[in-house]
């Protein structure tokens, strides 16, 4: 059969069996009897712990190169694995993980001067836009607009495009904006830094804020808004 205790497994004073590979009881973390040695026999190799293998407050048994317990991911305790000052379970090997200490990542600024502090600034030929040429087709397409604040975007997207130093339209967001505006098919091409993204983003962004959609929850999404592409 498959149940009951092996050889080596141990009871503690409390009552609670232990595997053998245990130092501590899991419930009560009280120490193994007997110095941590087997109280039954053994009946086969290849289990049971190892030189520096440490317990968590949660009873989980972790190899001894972990910093963290798998189970409840808590730093390893200070001390944790060494029973006799020298970093060994068994005081054989040292105990040298030699792992760089868990990596907490820094609560991001979310004020606004850090939001738009950190966009990309413009180059210094940012003006030569100005001097390229944009080919147009469809049937009756929108004039081009000249500037955010006379394409008729909402004043809450025309200030943040300010506060990210959008200071003027490139040449495929002049035609792009109006024509997404429009509700109409458009595609584009232009060269990588030309202002893509923007381009489709932004009539996007005012039509999300003009006619904001109903919250829905369950388990069929339904989005407003899929973007395919860019890839990136």
């Amino acid at each position: 059969g498959g149940g009951g205790s092996r050889g080596d497994d141990w009871t503690c004073g409390c009552g609670v069996s232990n595997f053998a590979s245990r130092f501590k009881c899991f419930k009560c973390f009280e120490p193994k009897p007997d110095g941590g040695e087997s109280n039954g026999t053994s009946s086969g190799g290849g289990g049971g712990a190892k030189p520096g293998d440490w317990s968590c407050t949660c009873g989980a048994s972790n190899f001894a190169r972990r910093d963290t317990c798998f189970k409840c991911s808590e730093p390893k305790p200070e001390g944790a694995g060494d029973t006799n000052g020298t970093g060994d379970a068994n005081g054989d090997v040292p105990f040298d993980p030699a792992k760089p200490p868990l990596y907490i990542p820094k609560d991001l600024d979310e004020t606004e001067e850090a939001v738009f502090s950190s966009g990309i600034q413009t180059g210094i030929n940012f003006s030569m836009w100005e001097n390229v040429g944009v080919n147009v087709s469809g049937e009756n397409p929108p004039p081009p607009i000249e500037s955010f604040e006379t394409a008729g975007l909402r004043e809450i997207l025309v200030n943040n495009l300010k506060k990210a130093n959008y200071t003027k339209p490139t040449p495929i967001q002049k035609h792009a904006i109006p024509a997404g505006l429009q509700g109409r098919d458009i595609m584009g091409c232009a060269q990588t830094g030309s202002g893509k993204t923007a381009a489709f983003l932004i009539p996007i962004m005012n039509q999300l804020i003009e006619s904001p959609g109903e919250i829905v929850t369950g388990p069929c999404a339904q989005p407003e808004v899929i973007i395919c592409a860019p890839t990136r």
